[in-house]
C-alpha cells in the first residue's frame, strides 16, 4: 500500500532500488551549474560520446569533463532545458531559448546549425526519414520545419508544416513522425512524392472532452511497437496509435498525484529503460516543489507502478551505456544504476508496506 526507494522486480519481489554515483566518479563541475541536457551519441559507428550542457557550457567526457562550447552562446537557467537528436552522426541541440540550434560533429567545438535563416529558437527536435526536424519556432509555435534529405544544413523556403495548435513534442516511430500539439497528435508519413513528401493526419483530438497530447517534448517516452507514454496535467497516458489516449496512472490518483505541483509539470521529464522495460517519470512532488524530486516508475510488462525514488533532484535524462543517467542541479551527471546500493556513499532509506491480507475465506488465517 505504500513504499519508497523500492522497485518491484521481474518475479514480483520488493527490493531496494539501485544506488546513484557520479558518472565515472567525476567531481562536480565548479559553480556548481545545473545540468540541463545529457546525451549519448555516435559520431561514427565505433565512436561514442557523452555530452552534457551545464550552466552556459557544453562539455564532453574524456577522462574528465572538457568544454566544447566554442563561440556559441548558451543562456544558463534551470528551466532552459534542451532536446537533442543524433542526426546521422551529428549531435543537434535546441532549447527554445537561445537563437538557432547548436551542432557538434564529435570533434573540435560546437557551432551554430546553419538553417538558412528559416527560423530561430526551435523548441523541439527529431531525426526522422533522414532529415532533421525542428518545431515550435520563434514567432510561429505551430510551425514544423524539415531539412533536405541527408543534409541538415539545407532548409527549403517552403519546407515546413503549419499546425493549428502549438507544437509540444516530436516523436519518431518506425514509419511516421508523431507531432504532439495542443489540438491533438498528428502523424506525418512519407508519400514518395517529391512535391508533397509527407501526408499529415490528425490522430487524436476529435473528442475535446478527452486529453489531446503531451504537455511537453521531454515528458514523452517512445516505447517498442510504436507506443508512447506521456505526462498530462492529471496523470500519465499511453498512446498506441488510436483516436484516444488511455490513462495508466489511476493508481496514483488517490494520495499521490494531488501532491504533485502541476504548475511545474512543464519541467518534468520521462525516459525509457529498456533493460527493465520501465519508464521513469521525474516529477515535482510537493505543492511548492520547483524541481523534479521524485522518480515514479511504470513497468510496462506488468503495467504497474513502483517508487517513488526519493532523496534527489534531477533535471534531465538519457541512457548512457544502456543505463539511466540523470543530470542534477549540483554540477554532476548521476549514474542511477550504480553497483553500490547507496547514494554516493549515503544509505538509501527504503521501505514498503503491504496492503490488507488477501481474502481466502473466513476460516483461513493468513
Amino acid at each position: 500500500s505504500d513504499m519508497g526507494n523500492v522497485r518491484i522486480g521481474a518475479a514480483g519481489q520488493a527490493e531496494t532500488r539501485n544506488g546513484t554515483a557520479s558518472y565515472q566518479s567525476a567531481a562536480a563541475i565548479s559553480g556548481p551549474p545545473t545540468v540541463t541536457m545529457v546525451a549519448e551519441f555516435n559520431s561514427t559507428p565505433t565512436t561514442t560520446h557523452v555530452v552534457i550542457i551545464a550552466g552556459a557550457v557544453i562539455y564532453k567526457y574524456s577522462s574528465g569533463w572538457s568544454s566544447i562550447t566554442g563561440s556559441v552562446t548558451i543562456t544558463a537557467g534551470d528551466d532552459n532545458t534542451w532536446e537533442w537528436a543524433d542526426c546521422n552522426g551529428v549531435l543537434v541541440m535546441t532549447n527554445g531559448e537561445d537563437t538557432d540550434a547548436i551542432k557538434w560533429t564529435g570533434s573540435g567545438n560546437a557551432a551554430t546549425l546553419d538553417d538558412d535563416g528559416r527560423f530561430t529558437k526551435g523548441k523541439h527536435i527529431a531525426w526522422f526519414d533522414n532529415r532533421c526536424w525542428i518545431g515550435n519556432v520563434n514567432g510561429a509555435t505551430g510551425q514544423l520545419w524539415y531539412s533536405d534529405i541527408a543534409d541538415i544544413e539545407t532548409w527549403g523556403a517552403t519546407s515546413y508544416f503549419a499546425f493549428g495548435g502549438e507544437i509540444r513534442g516530436l516523436v519518431p516511430t518506425q514509419n511516421a513522425l508523431c507531432v504532439h500539439t495542443t489540438d491533438g497528435i498528428y502523424t506525418l508519413i512519407a508519400t514518395g512524392n517529391s512535391v508533397n513528401p509527407y501526408h499529415p493526419t490528425k490522430r487524436t483530438g476529435s473528442n475535446q472532452v478527452l486529453p489531446l497530447a503531451a504537455i511537453g517534448g521531454r515528458s514523452i517516452a517512445a516505447l517498442p511497437q510504436d507506443a508512447q507514454v506521456m505526462l498530462l496535467e492529471d496523470g500519465v497516458y499511453e498512446w498506441t496509435g488510436g483516436a484516444e489516449l488511455q490513462k495508466v496512472s489511476f493508481e496514483l490518483d488517490d494520495g499521490y498525484w494531488d501532491t504533485i505541483n502541476t504548475s511545474r509539470l512543464g519541467q518534468a521529464f520521462a525516459g525509457y529503460f529498456p533493460r527493465e522495460n520501465e519508464v521513469w517519470f521525474a516529477l515535482p512532488y510537493g505543492t511548492s516543489q520547483t524541481n523534479p524530486n521524485h522518480i515514479m516508475v511504470w513497468n510496462r510488462r506488468r503495467r504497474a507502478w513502483h517508487g517513488p525514488y526519493t532523496g534527489l533532484e534531477r533535471n534531465c535524462y538519457a541512457l548512457v551505456g544502456g543505463k539511466p543517467h540523470l543530470g542534477g542541479f549540483d554540477g554532476r551527471l548521476w549514474d542511477h544504476d550504480s553497483a553500490a546500493i547507496n547514494d554516493n556513499g549515503s544509505a538509501i532509506p527504503a521501505f514498503f508496506e503491504t496492503a490488507a491480507s488477501p481474502p481466502q475465506g473466513a476460516d483461513v488465517t493468513v
